[in-house]
């Protein structure tokens, strides 16, 4: 009958839901194994852009050291130079301080170019990381949200079961009572045929 079909169909599609749904109970340690080892990684990353930030910062303060030593022996040689007009020696050690001073400023420049650089590629693995924390806090609730979501589908599996087993019962008394009917009706005509004049 069309009600029994019906029954059957609701019953294979919640029992196709509690599969899918006991499938992914299965796949969520592997998943999380994955998140976690993927979070692993890249906390690794972000440790080493930190060292990098570290060391570029580093460099840096050294770079700015160096560069006020001798911006101290550049201003020493041009006192002495302007003190001592005539020596044509510290008048070109005058210029070439200038020229190492400015050399030495860009290189400062570009140092801290590339601290600002670094800054950013921490601030990337930063935001990554949280990314993949935030993955595998989702994956990690996963753990919790499946088991529910295989006790449901279960009981939908069961109800869809039990109106399945009530709509063949309630077929094969109805086919039973039309048998029944059948019958008395068949024997009723056979009594009716036997009792008309021969």
């Amino acid at each position: 009958s069309a009600i029994a079909a019906e029954a059957k169909a609701l019953h294979d599609t919640a029992l196709a839901a509690l599969s899918a749904a006991q499938k992914a109970l299965a796949e969520v340690p592997v998943k999380i194994k994955a998140k976690e080892q993927t979070l692993a990684k890249q906390q690794s990353a972000m440790a080493i852009e930190s060292k990098n930030l570290e060391k570029a910062r580093k460099d840096s303060t050294e770079k700015e050291g160096f560069l006020n030593q001798v911006q101290t022996l550049a201003t020493a040689t041009k006192a002495k130079a302007s003190a001592e007009a005539a020596n044509a020696e510290l008048a070109a050690a005058n210029t070439k301080f200038g020229e190492t001073l400015a050399l030495l400023r860009q290189d400062l420049t570009n140092s801290n170019s590339g601290i600002t650089a670094q800054e950013s590629k921490l601030k990337g693995a930063q935001t990554t990381v949280s990314q993949a924390e935030a993955d595998l806090n989702q994956t990690r609730k996963l753990s919790q949200d499946a088991p529910k979501l295989v006790e449901e589908k279960l009981k939908v599996s069961k109800e869809t079961e039990a109106k399945l087993s009530k709509s063949s019962t309630e077929r094969d008394t109805f086919k039973a009572q039309v048998t029944t009917q059948q019958t008395k009706a068949d024997s009723l005509l056979k009594k009716y045929l036997e009792s008309l004049p021969k």
